[in-house]
Formats: structure tokens, C-alpha cells, sequence
């Protein structure tokens, strides 16, 4: 078995964070408890997990002595698997005509789901057999009732089910590790909620996989022409322009590391930079030195952008966190630039082109794209802009370096933000269209105090409590305006 710490560290994080999910919403049906004592029962079930099931030294000091290797076995070889970014599904639910995203899902999540909801089953079973018995009576019904109450929010009948839990309270089930109390008017209740009641929920009309994405492990492109050809140049072009223009983005830039960048540029230089143009069959006048001078601009731009919208995604802090996520992005932008490999002659055309080298060839045309934007020396001919209901307003011209220049940079920001944590970019963007337009309405805030001011006030807390950022890291949409404030925010096609 071949496996990584990377590895390793991301199905780890990924377990404790669905493992933590599960059994949060397990104790909440099962009792009211302070939030004080829904902490301590989670963290018992990984001290459990620590020092009962992996401590070799205490197996014999366990209440109730069980097989433990295959439980074992099993979280191992989830724990140590190679994270796939194939088989994403998208969970959402039509009604009334309206389409509901839950978010998105791999399959390597599902698996460490299953493993989660597994070590809860023996966790519950060994540290309160009795007590087990009395209430789930088997590992069969224990599994039914986590079904039940895992789709409550999908089914929109967490109300129902909530006062069904009320009347279970006075069984006193948790503290866990306590008696369970008894009496003749909980019984019945304690039984029906409990019993042998099905699980008949069809959750396949719930599920919807990302074809484009299974297939060949891309998300939907986009062209940047389409029917509205002269508004979709001027979104280009405005982006490249929201360093220069912004006051509050030059102050970004002066906090970036220039002794950093342009080591990282001497580098590139010295890689070959003039073997590299060549092999992506690029004519150019430019000296090399501009456009190095052209890199760094662009590094900028990207620093500037990243930096808002980090800051849109919840995370406003200049602190470590941010100084990380920038750090990361900067070293993808310089390790695809120095690939070499990279290059587009037949030999890497062909690897690009083969089934399971989807990262190859989108890093093929994303170190294409910022070449031919660091190397035109072009002007575009000139695109006329005269919207029809505003016959007074002035011709503008957009020169080709700089729509070139946006439209790489939007590739690779979208390229790295779906190869860092494909499950979070599909249930916050969905598609490169609308990460794109995420980043136009961005651009339209900074300079609009009155959006600006509106989203900050508005949508902007929201989105901090669901702390996207660190981007790698899991998360959960605990609430249905959470749901309803990403799909506003980074899902729709409003201007800002």
C-alpha cells in the first residue's frame, strides 16, 4: 500500500469532522444537554477510539472484550487510502419548482462515513452494553435510527422528530454512561421512536453525480465569448485592472512578499524561460526581462484577488490562516509555471490525453494560457461598448494582454481552488461559471461602497460561521440560511 502523510492528514481531518457531525446530531435526538456536555460525550468517543481500540496495553481491561481487529483493519485501510476526486455527487431536492443544493460529496467521504457511523455502533455497544440492549436492541436498529435522523433536515421534518425527542428525556439516555430511568409513560414512546419502524426513505432522487466531472475529472468550461460577447470583454478587462484602481487592494500588494516573488521569478528565469516559450510554439518581440516584469505583475494580481476572495469566503483576518492559504496558492502558480514537463509537444500531449491524467492537461493549459498572456504584445482591435439604452456612453477599447491576462489567472485561481478541496468547490461553486461571476461581483463590491457595505453587514457573518477558510479543511452547513446564503452569494448570475 502506497499512501502519503498528506494523505493520511486529509482523510484524518475529514474523519474527525464527519465522525464529529454524526455523533453531534446523535446526542442531540437522544437528549437536551448543555453544549458543555455534548463536548465531553464527543470527546470520549475519541479518547475511546485512542486509547481502548488502539492501545494494545488496555484490551484486556475492557469491560466487554470483543474482536477489535477487523473495526481496526477497517479504519486503517480508510484512514491510509489514496483520496479520489473521482465519483462527486451533488445532493439537492426539487420542490415547488425550486431546486434546494445540499452540497457535494465524494466517494472517499462516503467511505469514511460509513467507517465513522461503524466505530459509533461498537463505541455505544462496549461502554454501555446494557444500556445498548434497552435502547437500540441491535447494531441493525442503532443503523436505522442514525438513517432516520440523518435525513430529517433533507425531509424537512426536523420539528416532528424533535418533539418525538422530547418525550424520550425524562429515559434520561445520555450521560450514556449512566442508568437509563424508566417509567410506564415513556415506554411506548421510547418503543415507537426506537422500533422496528423501516427505514423506507428512496434517497436516490436526492443524488445527482457531476458527469463532466466523473468522466474526465474537469468541472464544466465556459467560454469567455458568448451572446453577450462586448459585456463579457468588459468583466475581463475590469478584472485585470482591480489592483490598479483600488485603493484598498494597493494596500495588499505593498503587504506581499516581493523578496519571495521575485525569487521565485529568478528561478523561473533561470529554468529555462526562452526553452519553455518555445515549446509552446510562442512568437514574441518582448525582452525577456518584460516580461518577467509582466510575471510579476500578474503574481500580483493574483495575490490581490485571492486576497478578496479569501476575505469573501468568510475570512477577513490577516493573520497566519491567510498568510497560509496565499502561501499555498503562490507555490501552485510557481511549481506549474517551472514544470517543464509542462510543455506541448506530442510526447505530453499524449500523456495529457490519456485516460487519468486529468491534472496534466488542465496544468498544460493553464501554464499555456499565462504564457500567451505574459508574451502578447498585441492590441486587440478595439470592441465598441454602446449599451442600446445608454446611446451617450463613450467607445472603450480593451487591450488583448490584459483580457488574456484575467482569463488566465481566473483559470488557474479556479484550477487550485477545486484541485485543493474538490467536495467544498462544488458545494460553494459548482461550476467555473460561477466561480467566474463570484469573482466579477467581488470586483463590482470594491468599488462600490454601498455594496460593499451591504454585503458586510448582510451575507458577509453568515458565511464567517461556516468557516470556509482554511480551504482544505472539511466543513458542514449546520443551517438551512447557510444553504440559502451560499447558493445567493456564489450561485446565481445577479451583477453583485
Amino acid at each position: 500500500m502506497h499512501f502519503t502523510s498528506k494523505i493520511v492528514e486529509e482523510n484524518v481531518l475529514n474523519f474527525s469532522h464527519i465522525l464529529w457531525f454524526i455523533n453531534l446530531r446523535l446526542l442531540r435526538n437522544l437528549g437536551i444537554l448543555p453544549m458543555e456536555g455534548y463536548l465531553k460525550h464527543n470527546l470520549d468517543v475519541y479518547d475511546w477510539i485512542i486509547d481502548d481500540l488502539y492501545n494494545q496495553e488496555k484490551n484486556i481491561s475492557m469491560r466487554n472484550k470483543f474482536d477489535k481487529s477487523n473495526i481496526v483493519n477497517f479504519a486503517t485501510s480508510v484512514l491510509t487510502s489514496e483520496t479520489s476526486n473521482k465519483g462527486i455527487y451533488l445532493l439537492g431536492h426539487s420542490f415547488g419548482g425550486f431546486q434546494t443544493s445540499y452540497g457535494a460529496i465524494s466517494e472517499n467521504q462516503l467511505l469514511i462515513s460509513k467507517l465513522a457511523v461503524e466505530l459509533l455502533a461498537v463505541y455505544y455497544q462496549q461502554t454501555n452494553s446494557e444500556k445498548w440492549k434497552e435502547v437500540f436492541k441491535n447494531k441493525t436498529l442503532f443503523l436505522n435510527y442514525l438513517g432516520k435522523i440523518q435525513t430529517n433536515h433533507i425531509r424537512s421534518l426536523r420539528s416532528y422528530y424533535q418533539s418525538k425527542m422530547n418525550t424520550l428525556q425524562p429515559l434520561e439516555i445520555i450521560p450514556w454512561k449512566g442508568q437509563l430511568k424508566k417509567s410506564n409513560k415513556t415506554k411506548t414512546s421510547h418503543r415507537v421512536y426506537f422500533g422496528k419502524t423501516k427505514f423506507k426513505m428512496d434517497l436516490s432522487r436526492f443524488v445527482k453525480d457531476v458527469p463532466t466531472y466523473t468522466s474526465e475529472g474537469r468541472v464544466d468550461e465556459f467560454s469567455m465569448y458568448d451572446s453577450r460577447e462586448k459585456i463579457v470583454f468588459k468583466s475581463w478587462d475590469s478584472i485585470s485592472k482591480v489592483h490598479r484602481i483600488n485603493n484598498l487592494m494597493k494596500e495588499k500588494v505593498e503587504k506581499l512578499d516581493l523578496n519571495v516573488l521575485l525569487s521565485q521569478i529568478q528561478m523561473f528565469s533561470k529554468n529555462g524561460f526562452i526553452k519553455l516559450i518555445n515549446q509552446h510554439k510562442l512568437n514574441t518581440n518582448l525582452p525577456e526581462e518584460d516580461i518577467l516584469t509582466r510575471l510579476e505583475d500578474f503574481a500580483k494580481l493574483i495575490w490581490v484577488l485571492n486576497s478578496a476572495l479569501i476575505g469573501t469566503l468568510g475570512h477577513e483576518e490577516e493573520d497566519q490562516i491567510y498568510l497560509q492559504e496565499q502561501n499555498n496558492l503562490q507555490k501552485e502558480l510557481f511549481s506549474i509555471l517551472n514544470e517543464a514537463e509542462l510543455s506541448t509537444d506530442e510526447s505530453s500531449s499524449s500523456i495529457a490525453s490519456t485516460k487519468g491524467n486529468s491534472d496534466l492537461r488542465k496544468r498544460i493549459g493553464i501554464q499555456n494560457s499565462i504564457f500567451i498572456s505574459l508574451c502578447c504584445d498585441q492590441r486587440m482591435d478595439y470592441v465598441d461598448v454602446i449599451e442600446q439604452d445608454k446611446p451617450n456612453s463613450e467607445d472603450q477599447e480593451y487591450h488583448h494582454p490584459d483580457i488574456m491576462k484575467s482569463r488566465a489567472v481566473i483559470d488557474f485561481l479556479c484550477y487550485f481552488y477545486q484541485k485543493e478541496n474538490h467536495v467544498k468547490w462544488f458545494t460553494v461553486f459548482q461550476n467555473k461559471k460561477y466561480f467566474h461571476k463570484s469573482i466579477v461581483r467581488m470586483k463590482v463590491r470594491l468599488n462600490s461602497g454601498a455594496n460593499l457595505k451591504n454585503f458586510e453587514s448582510i451575507n458577509l457573518p453568515k458565511i464567517k460561521l461556516i468557516k470556509l477558510i482554511p480551504w482544505r479543511n472539511p466543513f458542514s452547513l449546520t443551517a438551512g440560511d447557510q444553504r440559502a446564503t451560499l447558493t445567493f452569494e456564489f450561485q446565481t448570475k445577479r451583477k453583485y
